[in-house]
């Protein structure tokens, strides 16, 4: 019946196959308009970019180290996040508690460098220098951080009284810590993040980082950068504000091309994604002057037009209705000798994931 129908209205069998084309082709067009919105362009493999920089963040939450060249260690760069300020234990067999520039905000102002000898040193905005020498003998102190309890090295008396004078704390309330190459922090001991497909699915279950938040590395791509800054002008971030470690000059302009590198190279170093980062309050404190930005900027236009939640999380897990800031991914790597990275280095696609994952 509807064949006469069509016949009756002079429709040929090559009018309606190509109609039923064109229908389809406009039902795939729009679909691909839809996953283009946060991300113009589509998941591919290949050259992406260039390394543009290179940081190291030696002190958890203080300033950062420049690098043109990085040695890679089995937790990251080597040396980043290896020493922690903390809060000394107040009863005997307490952990030490974690304090980061989200409780005393000028940490971001102390200048880690290192001396010719390799020692740490620690610079404040009034141009006081300590170099860090620790005791002959190692003292174990526990600490939480975030879901996981590991160990760090009393870095000794002299860089605690520096510390808590800078401070304005109690003498001696605050200790530095060092993980040195003998201890580290398996990522999968995580509650929160331990579900993550990365870990879940590899036999080393992610590795083992220092002292950061959690993943090896932290990615950020420039388009990402100039995207959010286009959002908030006439204020203009910079890679210091969210500490990354790799930041990428990527071939095309669109932002959030690294949300979607599942698996990726630069030089030797073959890295993995591990999920995509949520932004705490550190972006909102200006890393130069130490002062919080009074309207919670950039956080507050991440929140709007990058919020969501961790996807992985089981629906019985207390922060699986969370809603984060993603800005920047977390990365980790699959560590052998030798590994360097270099500015100028090609970023190589090798598979790729869904970058729509997680948000809202």
């Amino acid at each position: 019946m509807m064949a006469a129908l069509l016949e009756n209205l002079g429709v040929t069998d090559m009018m309606l196959v190509s109609g039923l084309s064109l229908a389809a082709a406009v039902i795939v067009g729009l679909s691909l308009v839809r996953f283009a919105r946060p991300h113009p362009l589509l998941p591919s493999c290949g050259v992406k970019g260039r390394v543009a920089a290179l940081y190291s963040f030696p002190v958890k939450s203080c300033a950062a180290i420049k690098l043109e060249e990085a040695s890679v260690g089995e937790c990251g760069i080597q040396g980043d996040r290896e020493w922690m300020i903390v809060r000394a234990p107040t009863a005997e067999g307490e952990p030490a508690q974690m304090l980061t520039a989200r409780d005393l905000p000028t940490m971001l102002l102390i200048q880690p460098s290192f001396a010719l000898s390799g020692e740490l040193q620690l610079t404040v905005a009034a141009g006081e220098t300590i170099t860090v020498s620790p005791p002959p003998v190692d003292r174990l102190v526990e600490v939480t951080v975030w879901r996981t309890t590991c160990t760090g090295v009393d870095q000794g008396k002299d860089v605690s009284k520096f510390l808590s004078a800078y401070f304005g704390c109690p003498d001696e309330s605050l200790l530095l810590l060092r993980m040195p190459d003998h201890l580290s922090r398996p990522l999968a001991e995580c509650s929160k993040y331990q579900h993550a497909p990365a870990i879940q699915d590899s036999s080393d279950r992610g590795g083992n980082a220092k002292f950061s938040d959690w993943a090896q590395f932290n990615v950020l791509s420039t388009a990402s950068l100039r995207w959010l800054n286009r959002k908030t002008s006439p204020v203009e971030y910079t890679p210091e504000h969210f500490r990354a470690n790799i930041i990428v000059d990527t071939i095309h302009e669109a932002p959030f091309q690294e949300d979607s590198w599942d698996e990726f190279s630069i030089g030797r170093v073959r890295f993995q994604f591990l999920k995509l980062t949520g932004r705490c309050l550190v972006p909102t404190i200006d890393p130069w002057t130490g002062e919080r930005d009074k309207n919670m900027q950039p956080l507050k236009t991440l929140r709007k037009l990058r919020g969501g939640v961790y996807h992985f999380l089981p629906k019985t897990h207390p922060h699986h209705e969370n809603k984060e800031a993603f800005f920047a991914m977390g990365a980790r790597h699959f560590f052998e000798p030798g590994q360097t990275l270099r500015v100028g280095d090609e970023v190589e696609v090798l598979k790729t994931r869904d970058p729509r994952l997680g948000l809202i």
